[in-house]
């Protein structure tokens, strides 16, 4: 007698953890910095318990969510090489230890000692990935052809450890990381730009060019921390100049409507109103429009994209859209 696999119904049966797709890291990453920055807007007299409601938030969603990927990972540790091979998914693996880096800094005011011991695995776990992430590109062919913004978590994620750096005692080593990271980015940058203009972008993965701002505005929050007003001032006004150069882009990036990949957009806003936000605190008075534009910005953008991304996967769609990869 004939035996028959419905394949559909086996799919279905898969306990969730077993494919939780990295596609949920970067709009957490997002959500981290949302609540960065509301907590920052305590100092301009906003009530405190919406940073703190928001913390709590962020934490939990990030904890239950890394929690299952490692969970996948400890079923089967390759799986993790598997989630690579998809391009968009080598950056959002990495986002998911980005996020330790910068959950650091949320947890910093309440306790400094664990805030180090995250802010220390982040690292680690960053570059575990990027290791991973540079055994999967030696396969590809024509790897500088394939190169996109998604490709900066990886390569240049480091640099968000820059952020809680300074205030856990690590000043020189959050400068090396922003250091060594800035030719890597403009190369990145550079030859990602080249490939959209000589082969096209498919609209799913158009949201991703927003990460080009990311890198800049961390540069300018690192900066306020490391140096004085004079020197931040520079990164802000490059983060200001990044942030208006993709104003006109956003029709494009956005064309078809919400997909997985608007995470994308989450951490760059969050991280350039805190830019802002700081600027207005550094005496830079034209930083109190672009600052209320992100605030207002980032309130309705960050709890949309989360809430789609998390309520997708909830409803076993996300894993199947990103492809993500079966413990």
């Amino acid at each position: 007698m004939a035996i028959s696999f419905n394949t559909e119904n086996m799919k279905k049966h898969i306990p969730f953890y077993r494919r939780t797709p990295p596609a949920l890291f970067p709009c957490l990453l997002g959500l981290i910095g949302f609540a960065l920055l509301w907590t920052k807007m305590a100092e301009f007299g906003a009530p405190i318990w919406i940073g703190e409601a928001l913390s709590a938030i962020a934490f939990g969603l990030f904890g239950f969510t890394f929690a299952c990927y490692v969970f996948k990972l400890i079923l089967r540790p390759s799986v993790v090489l598997d989630d690579l091979k998809i391009g968009p998914a080598r950056g959002a693996v990495s986002a998911g230890s980005v996020c330790l880096m910068l959950l650091a800094a949320l947890i910093l005011p309440y306790d400094f000692r664990v805030a180090a011991v995250i802010w220390w695995i982040g690292i680690v776990l960053q570059v575990v990935y990027l290791l991973c992430v540079i055994a999967t590109l030696k396969s590809v062919e024509n790897m500088r052809a394939t190169l996109t913004p998604v490709i900066l978590l990886p390569f240049v994620g480091f640099i968000v450890a820059a952020i809680a750096g300074p205030q856990l005692e690590f000043r020189g080593i959050s400068i090396a990381f922003l250091v060594l990271a800035a030719p890597l980015y403009f190369w990145i940058a550079g030859e990602s730009l080249l490939n959209a203009k000589t082969r096209g972008v498919e609209p799913p993965n158009r949201a991703g060019f927003a990460i080009l701002l990311a890198p800049p505005s961390v540069y300018a929050v690192a900066s306020y921390f490391i140096w004085n007003d004079a020197v931040f001032f520079w990164f802000w006004l490059a983060a200001l100049c990044a942030g208006i150069a993709l104003v006109p882009f956003i029709p494009w990036m956005v064309r078809g409507g919400f997909k997985p990949s608007w995470g994308a957009f989450t951490f760059p806003a969050t991280s350039f109103t805190t830019v802002m936000m700081l600027g207005v605190q550094s005496g830079i008075t034209w930083s109190v429009i672009p600052m209320a534009i992100g605030v207002a910005l980032c309130s309705v953008l960050v709890p949309y994209v989360v809430f789609k991304t998390f309520r997708a996967w909830g409803a076993g769609k996300l894993a199947e859209a990103t492809k993500a990869a079966v413990a």
